[in-house]
């Protein structure tokens, strides 16, 4: 993992949101062609939104900062697989807060990930776990895959939060064959 997402894990780790936005908002600026940055600063901002205790007077200002950075990213990367399934997976979170008023594009972000990779078993657990007609059994086989696949969840690790959420997601999809 590189330096920058090892600190970030330690600002993620202790809920200091504004000094983890300042460091990723820094790496963007020196590396802007950084796919990792901009999927780590996205579900950053996502999580933070829906999921912890922050001020709410920063509403706006987060929730501005993930439009932002979601739209410049998408410019950037919306024909590159990976970048396509993690923002599928961040912006089925709360897709709004991303200025997407239709959960047909992340649908569609998901099937475009598959179209381009179709081999990819991430990007296959993707579509039968989250798409409006899921199959079920399909995803359990696909999530028993990457579950028994060390270089798959290792490639996870390096995405940190997002990547620690996906695998959790993961599990949570064995859960339904129970």
């Amino acid at each position: 993992m590189k330096e920058w997402k090892e600190q970030l894990a330690k600002y993620e780790e202790v809920k200091d949101w504004d000094a983890a936005l300042k460091l990723t908002q820094k790496v963007i600026e020196d590396d802007p062609d950084n796919i990792d940055v901009y999927l780590l600063t996205n579900y950053l901002l996502m999580n933070l939104l829906v999921e912890e205790d922050y001020e709410f007077a920063k509403t706006d200002y987060y929730s501005g900062l993930l439009k932002r950075y979601f739209n410049e990213s998408y410019v950037k990367f919306s024909q590159e697989p990976e970048y396509l399934f993690y923002t599928a997976i961040t912006a089925s979170m709360s897709e709004w807060f991303m200025g997407i008023n239709d959960k047909k594009v992340y649908y569609k972000m998901f099937q475009r990930a598959l179209e381009i990779r179709h081999d990819n078993v991430l990007y296959l657990w993707g579509n039968y776990a989250y798409l409006p007609l899921k199959n079920v059994s399909k995803a359990v086989y696909y999530a028993k895959i990457i579950l028994n696949n060390d270089l798959i969840k290792l490639s996870l690790c390096d995405k940190g939060a997002l990547g620690r959420y996906v695998l959790e997601m993961i599990k949570a999809t064995i859960k339904y064959e129970l």
